[in-house]
């Protein structure tokens, strides 16, 4: 009788063990999310006595974080503007990627670097990116239109139109005689690729060459076709 309690003691014993060892193949995530394939299948033994032993990475991808750099002079632009960077417009910065998806997405700027690289001359944002769809990835490129204000009266040609001389940029005007005029502009910001903020140099409604551009000479008499 004794040795058969005994036997039921070391039972016992040996099934506490066998569920603690069990406990310990149990991982459970901290937080909902998607988990790269593993190379481990079930019943496998693992060792991490001597190193820990990665089974796989889990991702929460629910929200992504658009990291890009922008020049320090961009940044005074940005801080100049009234409100600075608070304004509710950097709460909703168009993200574009280089296939069009089936949704689009807006980042919210939230973190900006403390200091400048001085290497570089470039200063680190981020933006945080709902990514209720699931279509966003780790890793994904992106572009990143940041905005610097709102002007709604804002003038813009065409980035092909404009040339580069010594004295800086300039556009063919055509006058209400149909002529030719060399005219000095100071350029801003690219929009959307193909078009280009003009701050100074052109007026609202004057027209300009977007064509044969290395045909045209300041003073020349020409027949304008006006395309909208």
């Amino acid at each position: 009788m004794e040795q058969a309690e005994a036997a039921i003691k070391n039972a016992r014993a040996a099934l506490g063990q066998a569920n603690l060892n069990l406990s310990h193949c149990t991982v459970r995530a901290p937080f909902a999310g998607y988990v790269t394939s593993s190379t481990l299948d079930p019943g496998n033994y693992i060792s991490g006595e001597a190193a820990p032993v990665t089974l796989c990475t889990i991702y929460d991808i629910s929200e992504m974080v658009a990291c890009f750099d922008i020049e320090d002079s961009q940044y005074e632009n940005m801080v100049g503007q009234k409100g600075g960077m608070d304004q509710s417009l950097y709460r909703n910065i168009p993200i574009a990627f280089s296939e069009t998806l089936p949704h689009s997405y807006t980042a919210d700027l939230y973190y900006q670097s403390p200091s400048v690289n001085s290497k570089t001359g470039t200063l680190r944002l981020q933006g945080m990116i709902d990514n209720k769809y699931n279509e966003l990835k780790d890793g994904m490129y992106a572009t990143v239109s940041l905005p610097y204000g709102v002007n709604p009266k804002a003038i813009l040609i065409k980035d092909s139109s404009i040339g580069t001389d010594q004295l800086g940029k300039y556009v063919y005007v055509v006058n209400d005689s149909d002529k030719v005029v060399y005219t000095p502009v100071k350029t801003g910001e690219l929009y959307r690729d193909s078009l280009r903020v003009i701050t100074e140099g052109l007026s609202a409604g004057d027209r300009y060459v977007t064509e044969a551009l290395l045909s045209v000479r300041n003073g020349m008499q020409v027949t304008p076709h006006t395309v909208k």
